[in-house]
């Protein structure tokens, strides 16, 4: 049976400074890191079995091509999945495979079996993921077409969406882009993250080029506001 168009929250990932990751590492390396950057996603692909049939149908699932990271999750109350293992993931590979992401909603074709991977919110958020200034991640506005997405992805126990001027390049913001709500990784985190955060970041912002030393001093500063706003 051939797959047929549906609601998908989608995610595009980017790895930061890959290019020189490849010419700095040898590939078994490279590869040691892409898989503990993806054991987060366990089992993979996620399922759950739905109580009236029994079947088992993929909440959550993801693809790798070189640099860039597609995760899936169809639309349903299990959707929230998406961001909360997204950020939990970006914490966790803040220092060994930092990476940034655009999420989006709306129809597509994915059809694994065959490697087809089609819709329009796989292109917004592979813009939303390239206009960003930072390591960090941002919702494209498609996202809260979805009935009750946003409240459940800003409620105070998980707290995967937090409204922020998300930092976007000037070519993006000349066009009159705008991104309200970043993807709230430093919540990801544990607490032994969280307290080695700020050197991860200080350290990565000093090893930087000089242009790139924004995007680390961007992710710096979302990081204190995210945990100034939880003392507040």
């Amino acid at each position: 049976m051939e797959p047929q168009p549906a609601q998908y929250l989608v995610a595009m990932c980017d790895v930061l400074g890959f290019q020189n990751l490849v010419a700095a590492l040898p590939l078994p390396e490279i590869h040691s890191r892409y898989l503990q950057l993806l054991q987060t996603l366990e089992p993979n692909p996620v399922y759950r079995v739905d109580t009236k049939t029994g079947r088992r149908e993929v909440v959550l699932n993801h693809v790798v091509f070189s640099d860039t990271i597609l995760y899936w999750a169809p639309a349903g109350q299990a959707m929230e999945l998406l961001p909360y293992t997204l950020a939990a993931t970006m914490a966790a590979s803040l220092d060994y495979l930092p990476f940034r992401a655009g999420i989006a909603f709306g129809e597509c074709v994915i059809d694994p079996t065959r490697h087809i991977y089609i819709g329009q919110p796989i292109i917004d958020a592979y813009h939303t993921e390239q206009a960003q200034e930072w390591m960090g991640g941002a919702f494209h506005p498609s996202c809260w077409r979805y009935s009750g997405l946003l409240e459940v992805l800003c409620k105070e126990q998980t707290r995967s969406a937090v409204e922020y001027p998300v930092p976007i390049k000037p070519a993006a913001a000349a066009k009159g882009l705008r991104l309200k709500y970043g993807l709230n990784w430093p919540r990801g985190g544990d607490v032994h993250f969280r307290a080695r955060a700020p050197e991860l970041l200080a350290r990565a912002l000093a090893a930087a080029p000089d242009n790139v030393k924004a995007k680390w001093e961007n992710a710096r500063r979302f990081f204190e506001a995210i945990f100034s706003d939880s003392r507040d």
